[in-house]
């Protein structure tokens, strides 16, 4: 499995497709909250007398819609479609959060399982020393030293093996957890190929970051409940259209009638609610400034990282296990020529395993700094 196909794989998750619309519709129902006309009333009373020359019955019907005259439900209908816009665009950075998770995740599998792999070579290359050293032992040419020594140094790759193999499985199965699929083997080169990259970035490009976007759609917002908290020192409007039906001894009557009132805002004007809006839309301001100064850091950290690590990474992979300048491979020759002591044949197992374990930590550090450029630069 590549890595395009894992990070496929896991943007398809049924589970996750299925949060994602849910946190979609949550916000699409708060944004429908607000800004809506009070529901209209109905009233109906009846109201009978005793009269000395009989009964009288008043029915009266009544239909009321309070009305604001200040806009203030507009202001809040408008104040919600950019939170909701905000909130689309922090799913979009929760989308990509997801995609660096899969692909950090994929790599920290693929550095546990290249690092298996070597050290499974090196106990298959003692193990055919040993065998080699046995032989030579039983015949007299070779001291019962030199195979007590492998097999001790075999044993303690053993422990490396084991050990590495549990951090593999453990990598493993919370990559596999993400992508809902079979376990495979993994396929992909560890260390990054910067041959397309360029660590040069437009300042204007951070102007259209989702974040940066996001914040800028909730600042519009807080500009907007601001505003409309500003009109709640307006009063409301109630109007209220109705039918009278009159019925006595003598004589009876119906008709129709209307009604205006006003809500006073004397006690409650809104002013805690502007204030919350007006430092709301404050802090939004501050948050901006900080933010768009972080991301630029961490671009610079990120690059600073990736640069450095990537450099180590190819110096030692010229001096790793597959190289040329591998001492196993030279040890392992002079040692069953007689020109090398076992100590100085484990020693040169030792030295290069100790490379390839930096080598593969080294080019994992590359990798997700690259990544993280890559996330950092909206790619």
């Amino acid at each position: 499995m590549t890595e395009v196909q894992a990070v496929r794989l896991g943007m398809e998750n049924t589970d996750i497709q299925a949060k994602w619309h849910a946190q979609l519709e949550k916000a699409r129902g708060e944004k429908q909250r607000f800004g809506l006309w009070e529901n209209p009333s109905v009233e109906f009373s009846q109201e009978n007398l005793d009269l000395p020359d009989g009964d009288s019955e008043e029915n009266t019907f009544w239909l009321r819609q309070k009305i604001n005259i200040a806009g203030v439900k507009g202001l809040e209908r408008q104040a919600a479609e950019k939170n909701f816009e905000a909130y689309e665009k922090q799913q979009s950075i929760n989308i990509r959060d997801w995609q660096l998770v899969l692909r950090e995740d994929f790599y920290r599998v693929l550095a546990s399982q290249e690092m298996l792999a070597k050290i499974e070579s090196a106990q298959s290359h003692l193990s055919t020393i040993h065998a080699f050293t046995q032989q030579r032992a039983d015949r007299g040419d070779a001291s019962r030293f030199d195979v007590l020594r492998i097999e001790k140094e075999l044993s303690i790759i053993a422990s490396k093996f084991a050990n590495e193999e549990a951090v593999y499985i453990a990598s493993r199965n919370r990559l596999f957890s993400k992508i809902d699929t079979p376990v495979t083997i993994l396929q992909g080169q560890l260390i990054p190929d910067e041959s397309n990259f360029r660590n040069e970035i437009d300042n204007n490009y951070w102007n259209d970051h989702p974040q940066l976007l996001a914040i800028d759609s909730q600042l519009q917002g807080a500009q907007l409940s601001a505003k409309a908290a500003g009109r709640q020192n307006w009063p409301e409007v109630t109007l209220g259209v109705g039918r009278i039906d009159l019925d006595e001894s003598s004589f009876s009557a119906d008709g129709n009638t209307f009604s205006l009132g006003l809500t006073l805002p004397l006690f409650d004007q809104g002013r805690g609610e502007r204030r919350i809006a007006e430092s709301s839309y404050q802090e939004l301001r501050a948050d901006r400034i900080l933010l768009l100064r972080k991301l630029k850091a961490d671009y610079e950290s990120a690059l600073q990282r990736f640069q450095t690590h990537q450099n180590v990474a190819r110096q030692l992979e010229m001096l790793s296990s597959n190289s040329e300048r591998s001492l196993s491979g030279l040890a392992e020759a002079s040692y069953q020529a007689g020109e090398l002591s076992v100590m100085e044949l484990l020693d040169a197992y030792q030295s290069d395993l100790e490379t390839d374990q930096q080598y593969i930590n080294t080019a994992l550090k590359a990798r997700c700094a690259y990544i993280q450029l890559q996330y950092l630069r909206g790619e």
